[in-house]
C-alpha cells in the first residue's frame, strides 16, 4: 500500500480472467468513512493468452458493491476506469455513497466489451469503519419544498391548537367574571398573533388569485440530457442511451446494449469530448437510440404537478404530458458519421441521420460532412411521447461493407421541450379527467 497527500491507494491481488467461477479475495485493508472520495483501489488484471483481451475493447468497467445494513442487503452500482499510466490496471475510487456505512463490503468487478460480451472479472472483500467525526455529526435532514396546501394546513393547525387552548382555558375557569375576561383576552391575543402569522406569510394575495383564475399561462422551458448519468442506473438520471447495429433501423424495444458511464459523459455536453461507436460487420449500420423518460423528467423538475392535474397513474400522466408539451418537443444532436457509402446515391459516404419515433421513425435531419454539426427536429407534437412515457431519438450512419466501418460520433445529444399550462387547469374536475383517460385508453387498446 502506498499513500500520498490526496489518495490512499490500495493495490489488490491480481484479477485473473478465468473460464469458470473465481474466488473472493479478501483485502487486508480498512477504509474509513470520513475519507471522502480518496480511497483508491488499484486492480492489476492478468490476461491469459487464451483470451487475447485488448483493453481497447473494453466499453465499460462496472462495479457492484454489496453491503448489509439493519439486516437488509443493499447493492450499489458504480463504474471504474483504466489507469492511464498502465493499460492492464483498473482503478476504482470508493464511492461516497458508502459514507457513514460500517461493516463488510463485497465488491464485484465486471467488464463490458464493445462486441457485446461480458466478463465477470473478480470479487473482493474489504471493511468500512465509521470515523469518529462521522459519529459526532448528526445526520442532515432531507429538505423538500412544501406545497401551498402544506403551508396553509400547518399554520391552520397552529391556530386550531390555540383555539383549543382557549376552550380548555375557559372551561377550567372558576374565577370571577373579571378574571375570566382577562384570561379570554390573553388567549385571544395568542390567536390574533397566529392569524397575523398567516397574513405575514404572504402565501397568496387577492391579485394573485385574480391572475390564477383569469387563465394566466405558465411556461417552463427545459431539456432532458445525460448530465451526471451513470450507466445501468436511473437514480441519478432517468434517461438512457443504447448502441446497437442492424441492417434496418431498429424499433425502440429492440435496442438493448446500454453505453458506459464514460460514453454518457462524452455525450452530455458540447465540449469536443466525442463518444464514438462503430461496426465493421458487412451490411450493418451503427445506430444509437436515446431514450428520454419525459414523465420522470417532468416529475423530477416539477414535483407535484401531475398530482395537481389529477394524474396519478402512468397512463394518466402520459395523457397529461402529451397536452402540456404539445408542439414544443425538439431533439438536438451534435454529430457526424460515415459508412462504406451514403444512403443517398451520388453523395459522400460521410453521413449521419437523426429521426424521432412516432408510430414509426420520422424525420430526416442529415449531416453529410466529416465535421460535427447540429441536427434538430423542431415543433414535435405531444404524441411523440410513447405509452411508456418516453421519447425515442435515433442516430444512424450508412452501413459497413466489412472493411469501411459504420461510425457514429456524438458530442452532445439532448431533448428540449416546454411545459405550457394555465393555473386554472389545476382545478379541472377529476371525474372529467378520468372519463377522458378511459376514452384514450380504450382507443389505444384498439390501435394495438
Amino acid at each position: 500500500m502506498s499513500t500520498n497527500y490526496f489518495k490512499q491507494e490500495i493495490v489488490t491481488p491480481d484479477a485473473a480472467i478465468t473460464n469458470g467461477a473465481h474466488k473472493r479475495q479478501t483485502l487486508e485493508s480498512v477504509v474509513y468513512s470520513y475519507d471522502n472520495n480518496v480511497s483508491k483501489l488499484i486492480i492489476p488484471v492478468a490476461t491469459p493468452k487464451i483470451f487475447e483481451l485488448d483493453f481497447e475493447d473494453i466499453e465499460t468497467i462496472k462495479v457492484l458493491l454489496t453491503v448489509t445494513q439493519d439486516g437488509v442487503v443493499k447493492k450499489i452500482e458504480d463504474t471504474a476506469t483504466i489507469e492511464a499510466s498502465h493499460r492492464r490496471r483498473i482503478s476504482y475510487i470508493i464511492t461516497d455513497r458508502l459514507k457513514g456505512y460500517a461493516g463488510r463490503v463485497i465488491m464485484n468487478v465486471y467488464l463490458d466489451l464493445k462486441n457485446g460480451q461480458q466478463i465477470d472479472l473478480a470479487e473482493y472483500g474489504f471493511t468500512m469503519v465509521r470515523s469518529a467525526i462521522d459519529q459526532d455529526i448528526p445526520k442532515i435532514e432531507e429538505f423538500y419544498f412544501k406545497s401551498l396546501d402544506d403551508v396553509i394546513i400547518s399554520l391552520q393547525i397552529k391556530v386550531d391548537q390555540e383555539l383549543e387552548s382557549l376552550t380548555n382555558g375557559l372551561s377550567g375557569v372558576n374565577e370571577g367574571l373579571a378574571t375570566a375576561a382577562d384570561t379570554m383576552n390573553q388567549l385571544m391575543v395568542k390567536v390574533d398573533d397566529n392569524q397575523q402569522k398567516i397574513i405575514n406569510q404572504d402565501i397568496v394575495t387577492i391579485s394573485d388569485l385574480s391572475s390564477i383564475f383569469s387563465g394566466k399561462e405558465i411556461l417552463i422551458q427545459t431539456a432532458a440530457n445525460f448530465i451526471n448519468k451513470v450507466s445501468a442506473s436511473v437514480v441519478e438520471n432517468p434517461h438512457r442511451m443504447f448502441s446497437n447495429m442492424g441492417k434496418d433501423t431498429l424499433n425502440p424495444n429492440q435496442f438493448d446494449y446500454e453505453i458506459g458511464s464514460t460514453s454518457y459523459s462524452d455525450s452530455a455536453e458540447l465540449d469536443n469530448k466525442i463518444y464514438t461507436t462503430e461496426t465493421k460487420v458487412a451490411d450493418q449500420k451503427r445506430q444509437v437510440c436515446s431514450r428520454f423518460d419525459l414523465i420522470a423528467d417532468i416529475e423530477y423538475k416539477n414535483p407535484g404537478l401531475f398530482e395537481s392535474l389529477g394524474a396519478t397513474t402512468l397512463a394518466q400522466k402520459v395523457v397529461t404530458a402529451r397536452k402540456l408539451v404539445d408542439g414544443t418537443i425538439r431533439p438536438v444532436a451534435y454529430v457526424s458519421g460515415s459508412g462504406a457509402s451514403s444512403t443517398t446515391p451520388g453523395t459522400s459516404r460521410y453521413q449521419v441521420n437523426l429521426q424521432i419515433y412516432g408510430t414509426t421513425w420520422h424525420g430526416g435531419a442529415t449531416n453529410t460532412t466529416n465535421k460535427i454539426a447540429m441536427l434538430e427536429y423542431k415543433n414535435q407534437t405531444g404524441q411523440r411521447i410513447q405509452d411508456d412515457g418516453c421519447v425515442y431519438v435515433v442516430l444512424y450512419a450508412p452501413p459497413s461493407d466489412g472493411t469501411a466501418p459504420s461510425v457514429v460520433n456524438i458530442d452532445q445529444v439532448y431533448l428540449e421541450y416546454r411545459i405550457k399550462f394555465k393555473m386554472s387547469d389545476l382545478y379541472v374536475k377529476k371525474s372529467e379527467f378520468d372519463a377522458l383517460t378511459a376514452r384514450v385508453t380504450a382507443l389505444e387498446s384498439k390501435v394495438k
